[in-house]
């Protein structure tokens, strides 16, 4: 029925014996590949004032960023 609806077929829930698995989206990040982008960005320089710190914004033992400001944000999504 989810494909009727027009979800693509890798997205829609898959249902066998165990139960129904949803499937992850493609823009989910395996962890090397949180390890490495976040190893990335601590590594990021840019000119004075442009942006924060980002080696003290983001923290390697839980590979999440903290204290993020908007202009931070703006400055990943470009």
């Amino acid at each position: 029925m989810t494909i009727e609806m027009g979800l693509r077929k890798e997205l829609a829930p898959q249902v066998n014996e165990k139960g129904t698995y949803l499937p992850l989206a493609c823009y989910t990040l395996y962890k090397e590949e949180t390890i490495m982008m976040c190893e990335t960005l601590c590594d990021l320089k840019v000119s004075d004032g442009y942006s924060s710190n980002f080696k003290s914004l983001f923290s390697m033992e839980d590979l999440k960023a903290y204290h993020l400001k908007p202009h931070d944000h703006h400055i990943l999504m470009q």
